[in-house]
């Protein structure tokens, strides 16, 4: 018989498996396009094993891209912050001379994080404290150097409105990688080239690496050592393949590229070429930020909770989160992020939308419903469905704050 195209495989491959389900729905008078493919895949399959991955809908990763050629000059700079808001925030190389500048970034959605193949004209990107505090990004940052060279610096000064000073520096030469930790204030002056970053949540290398490796801010991996070349190799065999790439081979390869990442990491920490960084250990804030990301399973994660184990006062805490809109307000919104995340997630396709919820801290299914369509202007089974049926919500969900660029995306990894 004829097969619709856009089924999956594995019907296919085992076509008597199709034609039993389509029997099976004649008899209970229901059409065969009621179900999606993956909830058909799903029936045939998960009776055998139950352990068994769900295959999504055949559809290639989302991608954004910017290019400031098509901007009239003048705006080209402008253009070029909007998209890259909040990871770094670029200014001219010359003070003032924003005229000619070019550049044009294409970035790729893996689920757990951001791959961006890009190349600019000699420019420097500051993320000073001021920004550290306004958006509260805990991501770190990859750059490997393609073409040309750049200088990575580590800047000091505790205050959000002090002038920052000069910590270290490094040299980036082609095939080095830079890393950057996004609670950290940072500066990166790169010289007409191209590079590839990768933009990754920090607890996305906890189970992989001890807490004293994620200090990694300012660090170089070098080209000539074996882990440079196996990540630097890895980062852009990703770019070239991401066009290509399907949302279920994305899924596969993330997994495999944080073991890589974290392999690296531990390899280049036990050899002598690692070179010294500032920020050696974290801010009180982070160490709290990330205390509450190991605990928001627990529904008596609160304020008196963090005051207890953390041993800090009241006033400190709360002057702490005053960025965030308050320290409930901050647990709040990551729960309902990690809930959005584990809504569209392949490993979570079983769990029902309560289970999901209870295992983010949330005691009341309704209550979290109406916080979730809050948060987000969809309810947590709209977003569910939307998945199933082949969208990408995580990816296109319209956002209060940002509508183009990669700000809306980066509160989706992991």
């Amino acid at each position: 018989m004829s097969h619709k195209p856009g089924y999956s495989s594995h019907f296919r491959k085992n076509p008597k498996e199709l034609d039993r389900i389509i029997l099976s729905q004649k008899r209970n008078k229901t059409s065969l396009t009621d179900k999606p493919h993956y909830l058909l895949h799903r029936d045939c399959r998960m009776a055998k094993d139950p352990d068994v991955l769900p295959v999504l809908p055949d559809r290639r990763i989302a991608c954004r891209s910017c290019d400031t050629t098509g901007y009239p000059l003048g705006t080209r700079m402008d253009a070029w912050a909007r998209f890259l808001a909040p990871l770094l925030a670029p200014t001219p190389a010359i003070p003032g001379d924003t005229r000619n500048f070019e550049a044009r970034m294409t970035a790729y959605h893996f689920g757990a994080f951001l791959l961006c193949h890009s190349h600019t004209d000699t420019i420097r990107y500051l993320r000073a404290r001021h920004h550290i505090m306004q958006d509260g990004q805990d991501h770190y940052i990859l750059h490997a150097r393609l073409q040309g060279c750049a200088t990575l610096a580590t800047l000091t000064g505790s205050q959000p409105q002090s002038c920052p000073r000069l910590a270290t520096s490094i040299c980036l030469a082609p095939g080095d990688l830079g890393i950057m930790d996004m609670s950290c204030p940072i500066l990166l002056d790169s010289n007409t080239g191209e590079s590839i970053t990768l933009v990754m949540p920090r607890r996305l290398l906890m189970p992989y690496v001890e807490c004293a490796t994620l200090r990694w801010h300012g660090h170089a991996i070098r080209s000539q050592s074996a882990s440079g070349m196996i990540l630097a190799q890895h980062l852009l065999t990703l770019a070239h393949a991401a066009p290509n790439l399907q949302e279920q081979e994305a899924q596969l390869l993330t997994h495999a590229t944080v073991k890589l990442i974290a392999t690296c990491m531990r390899l280049q920490e036990q050899s002598s070429q690692r070179s010294c960084g500032a920020c050696a250990w974290p801010s009180r804030q982070q160490a709290i930020r990330e205390y509450i990301e190991m605990h928001l399973h627990q529904d008596n994660l609160d304020v008196g909770h963090l005051l207890k184990h953390q041993g800090i006062s009241r006033s400190q805490l709360y002057r702490l989160f005053e960025p965030f809109g308050g320290v409930s307000t901050y647990i709040r919104t990551r729960r309902l992020e990690r809930s959005l995340q584990a809504l569209c997630s392949p490993e979570r396709s079983q769990d029902r939308i309560s289970d999901i919820a209870y295992t983010h801290g949330f005691t009341d299914e309704a209550h979290f419903s109406r916080l979730f369509r809050r948060q987000f202007g969809y309810s947590p089974r709209h977003i569910r469905e939307s998945w199933l049926w082949g969208d990408t919500p995580l990816q296109n969900m319209p956002s209060r704050t940002c509508t183009t660029g990669l700000s809306q995306w980066l509160m989706t990894l992991g």
